[in-house]
């Protein structure tokens, strides 16, 4: 009886590098993609931040949908944007359409290469949730950022004009994921003109503090406004 109890265990052991084997590796991390904002410093304590799409509904309107939501503590915030979401919202149509039909939708003067590209943009905004629905209202928004974190179905460039013919966008992006930073120039050559440009940064550059600030317009303003 001994013999074959020992026997039955050497079997049991020999079959245990198959298991040992055929157990899957782990995962490995993937961190979330951090951003940390600065609120001004009058701001009010009773802020939240959260990251708002513009997504295409079934009435054919677009409207905010929010992605996810931060931390504030002081006069500083943060939001993680998990990768797992971005993948998932680079998928969704809702979100990523046409350049040609989205973004440049109100411009004139639209050149885009490669025209085929599409995009989805992730902006973000500091608010006070009086109605305490976790869901941004104009009425409680109170602090924005032009730096957006956008997607793009291949690398790009573009310029176009607003109508009025008074600014002119223009931004080179790269492929998949980045922070996207706002500039504008007001040439003393052209007087009244403005250069607004959208580029994507180094992924190293995502590490730099965002500056939140009151609304004025996008097109003419460097610190202030929000183009939606």
């Amino acid at each position: 009886m001994m013999k074959k109890a020992r026997l039955s265990l050497l079997v049991a052991l020999g079959g245990l590098p198959l298991l040992l084997t055929a157990c899957p590796r782990p995962v490995p991390y993937d961190p979330p993609v951090l951003l940390t904002f600065r609120l001004p410093e009058d701001a009010p304590a009773n802020l939240s931040i959260a990251a708002v799409t513009y997504q295409l509904q079934d009435n054919q309107k677009v409207e905010p949908v929010v992605l996810t939501h931060g931390y504030v503590g002081g006069k500083t915030a943060s939001i993680s944007l998990f990768k797992s979401d971005l993948a998932t919202l680079a998928k969704n149509t809702r979100c990523t359409t046409p350049f040609m039909t989205g973004e440049a939708k109100e411009m004139t003067n639209v050149t885009v290469n490669p025209s085929t590209v599409t995009t989805c943009n992730i902006h973000f905004v500091a608010y006070e949730d009086r109605n305490n629905d976790r869901f941004p209202t104009a009425e409680e928004e109170r602090y924005i950022t032009h730096d957006l974190y956008g997607y793009a179905s291949s690398a790009f460039t573009y310029s176009m004009t607003t109508k009025d013919g008074k600014s002119t966008e223009k931004g080179t992006r790269t492929q998949g994921w980045s922070l996207v930073r706002h500039t504008v120039l007001q040439p003393s050559a052209t007087p009244g003109k403005y250069v607004v440009t959208m580029n994507s940064v180094p992924v190293v550059d995502e590490n730099l503090m965002i500056r939140l600030h009151e609304p004025t317009d996008f097109m003419t303003s460097m610190s202030m406004g929000g183009r939606r």
